[in-house]
């Protein structure tokens, strides 16, 4: 399927069922699948941990992104190179589902960037970039 042809309706389902299984500061876990001959891109996969269990939320953050899934491997065809691949999927699902940012919770969860320029953690603080909402990590 296209990406052209992703509904604004299929969009906003995407949109609220990863806002309801995956909360700021979650872990997003990442695997690059493929890495093509030319090493200009990459086929990644997207997983969380959810009331105990594993889910596959590539499909959704193909949606939700606007990234292409590759027809065999089923990753996200991510091109580029010269940086860090998977950070670019998870800003760029963070950025997707809290456009307008985010509340700190106040936490170490929180990963905006605005701590690691000195800012404090206040719950409740708003954080006006969205990219950094989840942690990401590499299996």
């Amino acid at each position: 399927m296209s990406m052209r042809t992703i509904s604004e309706d299929r969009r906003q389902a995407s949109i609220e069922y990863l806002k309801k299984v995956l909360k700021p500061g979650d872990t997003v876990w990442t695997n690059v699948s493929r890495v093509a001959k030319s090493g200009m891109s990459r086929h990644i996969h997207c997983y969380i941990v959810h009331e105990g269990r594993i889910l596959n939320i590539t499909p959704a953050v193909s949606v939700v992104c606007g990234i292409r899934v590759h027809d065999r491997t089923r990753g996200l065809v991510v091109g580029g190179c010269g940086m860090d691949t998977c950070f670019h999927v998870v800003y760029c699902l963070g950025r997707a589902l809290y456009r307008d940012g985010y509340e700190c919770d106040g936490t170490g969860r929180c990963q905006s960037n605005d701590h690691a320029n000195g800012q404090p953690r206040e719950k409740g603080m708003k954080h006006n970039d969205g990219g950094y909402t989840f942690r990401k990590e590499n299996l």
